[in-house]
């Protein structure tokens, strides 16, 4: 393992199974677990090396598991914690996956790989969402640890300063012009040029991330029309930078994805006209963190009409949006929206995803932009202790 230049000083501990350390000298509710065959291994200096870089992360408080029974067998009853960080070795991540049900990934905020050769764990980028990255080495980890604790704003999907909806209740002029430019750009050219613009932008926003660097070469020499779908699913740069530029309803930054945007609303629309089905549909989507005073202005807007401004993804099972929902929280709601469609709509449009996604097991329908829905109801699912905002899709906003 590559060495760093951490100081670390060999620590103490009598117990065979865990030991534990805060590192804060404020208070926190973030807690990092290490889940490695060595991670209890104090006589060893790349495991030294690891700690003393857990301690240098403000804000976090940390656990070290060398086996995996006793570390399933005590997270379903650690207390509420803002964000939970699991990093496992390769090895371990391999039988932890299967072994976590949907009540513990709803705890875990993410889960990162380490390891000293990534070849062999690439594939299990495409099993969890909840995988958000594989590291080699302790300053890479660390970068991907503090990402993890306190995103960019490239980050921030759901940020509170962006729109995540647009309420039709009074014939919305914004959502009305934002609709008009989504119809004209579906029209624009796909060039060269409009790429390398957009590339461009993409690794000015990712200049010291190296492996969205790697991603964002990869679609450079790869990526087609017929591809867009898929990168949209993958956990990379594009589907971050895509919905921040649409939720952020500034028409110059939605310009520079212009042209992507129109061969992934292009691709759908043509997923859903192939599907004649006269079966409805229900899909889910889990929200997790949901700020309370969005969750009363969904309440208020009940028998009204909304629309999000930017792709919504969606999924035909339920347990995969409860992953997504979190844990509800004094400040926080743990949402599920249980949307009510059909293929019969001309203005809705989704499609089925899942023989395209790069998460095959989420099960996803992706609605394309200026989708219309209608509040019918919100309802309490006290098994799963979380709101259920019950939808139906709508084929125009009259």
């Amino acid at each position: 393992m590559k060495r760093n230049n951490y100081t670390y000083h060999p620590l103490k501990d009598e117990d065979l199974n865990i030991a534990i350390t805060t590192t804060s000298h404020n208070v926190t509710n973030n807690t990092l677990i290490w889940l490695d065959e060595e991670a209890l291994n104090l006589t060893s200096h790349d495991t030294n090396v690891t700690i003393a870089m857990f301690e240098s992360i403000a804000d976090i408080n940390y656990k070290l598991y060398n086996n995996l029974e006793t570390f399933l067998a005590e997270i379903g009853s650690m207390p509420k914690i803002t964000k939970l960080i699991v990093i496992t070795s390769g090895s371990f991540a391999e039988n932890l996956l299967p072994e976590l049900s949907v009540s513990l990934l709803r705890e875990i905020s993410s889960i990162l790989i380490f390891c000293k050769d990534s070849t062999n764990c690439q594939y299990l980028l495409t099993e969890c969402r909840k995988i958000m990255d594989i590291c080699t080495d302790e300053q890479s980890l660390k970068e991907s640890i503090e990402n993890e604790l306190h995103p960019s704003t490239d980050f921030l999907l759901m940020d509170r300063n962006l729109q995540p909806i647009f309420s039709l209740k009074n014939n919305n002029q914004d959502f009305n012009l934002y609709k008009q430019y989504i119809e004209i750009l579906k029209h624009y050219p796909w060039s060269s040029n409009n790429r390398e613009k957009m590339l461009d932008e993409c690794i000015k926003r990712y200049r010291k991330d190296n492996a969205q660097r790697r991603k964002i070469e990869e679609f450079r020499n790869s990526y087609t029309s017929a591809t867009a779908i898929n990168w949209y699913t993958r956990d990379s740069f594009l589907y971050r930078l895509v919905n921040k530029a649409l939720r952020s309803l500034d028409m110059e930054q939605i310009n520079v994805f212009r042209a992507y945007i129109k061969d992934l609303c292009k691709q759908l629309e043509h997923l859903h006209k192939q599907n004649q089905s006269d079966t409805p549909l229900t899909v889910f989507r889990g929200h997790g963190n949901m700020p309370m005073d969005q969750f009363e202005n969904i309440k208020e807007n009940i028998g009204n009409l909304i629309s999000f401004n930017g792709f919504l993804s969606t999924t035909s099972d339920y347990n995969v949006a409860l992953i997504f929902s979190g844990s509800e929280s004094a400040e926080y709601e743990s949402v599920i929206y249980e949307i009510r469609t059909n293929y019969h709509s001309n203005n809705v449009v989704f499609a089925d995803i899942t023989q395209l996604s790069d998460m095959v097991d989420e099960k996803e329908f992706l609605f394309s932009l200026c989708s219309i829905f209608r509040i019918d109801d919100i309802i309490n699912d006290e098994e799963n202790q979380l709101s259920k905002i019950i939808m139906s899709a709508v084929d125009d906003d009259a």
